[in-house]
């Protein structure tokens, strides 16, 4: 069984890789030029999430985790337990999320 604290972070951590993704769309279908459109079409051109973010098999990810406290909910002295709302952020570097200037020379990062 899953304890409520790692149900949380599971639940953070998908809903951050959402709000990535409908940005990242967001990005595609609106003001975007048409350059910023091809680039996020072949960056994400069979794009797998569950694919890990490293070009060999032996190679490790580095993944820097980070908390941020949202909400004190409660806080039992006697019992010394709190409750609390948290944000779990996360960032890694996928190397299948990268391109070269010349590729894409028009655009300027």
């Amino acid at each position: 069984m899953i304890g409520p604290m790692k149900m949380r972070t599971i639940i953070h951590a998908r809903m951050n890789a959402l709000i990535i993704v409908c940005s990242c769309l967001c990005i595609t279908f609106t003001g975007a030029s048409d350059i910023e459109k091809s680039l996020h079409q072949k960056l994400f051109k069979n794009y797998n999430m569950k694919v890990r973010a490293c070009s060999e098999l032996e190679a490790k990810v580095m993944v820097r985790v980070g908390m941020t406290l949202s909400q004190l909910v409660s806080l039992n002295e006697k019992n010394e337990e709190m409750t609390t709302n948290v944000f779990m952020n996360m960032a890694w570097i996928d190397y299948r999320l990268s391109w070269t200037q010349r590729n894409m020379t028009t655009l300027q990062l």
